[in-house]
């Protein structure tokens, strides 16, 4: 690393992602062929893109990525995960479909899943979510 990598080191990628629950269970997506991480399970999101808000992004990606409207609630977990490609700053949404929203479809993932709390830790998901994972568990492990 040079000198001014250590004086001006990169900030971190931000990304949002969306804790969706209908019915007792929460939305997870799997990555598609070609994608980094292509099979693994997440929770759905994105990457903000410049002068966007992080709520915003959500609720673009989520319509881009299974044709789902949502409103954003609040902020679930945020967290920093270091990947070797780069360090991630994550903020996890809260949210629910809109009355309007239609049912999810897979159109930029692989496929989609309504899963319990309690059934996440079957899927193989990606590395940074594991901490969102671990957060929901808590919750079910509180009541």
């Amino acid at each position: 690393m040079s000198t001014s990598d250590t004086q001006n080191p990169k900030p971190p990628t931000l990304v949002t992602a969306g804790v969706i629950f209908n019915e007792g269970k929460v939305l997870i997506a799997q990555r598609k062929k070609g994608d980094r991480l292509a099979g693994k399970w997440e929770f759905p999101g994105g990457k903000v893109e410049p002068k966007e808000k992080p709520k915003d992004c959500l609720i673009r990606e989520l319509k881009e990525e299974l044709g789902i409207e949502v409103e954003v609630i609040d902020i679930f977990h945020a967290f920093t995960y270091q990947y070797p490609w780069g360090k991630m700053q994550f903020i996890a949404y809260l949210a629910r479909l809109t009355p309007a929203s239609r049912e999810p479809e897979a159109i930029e993932c692989e496929d989609y899943r309504w899963v319990p709390i309690k059934d996440l830790p079957e899927y193989d998901f990606v590395p940074a979510d594991w901490e969102i994972v671990g957060e929901l568990l808590k919750l079910i492990a509180i009541h």
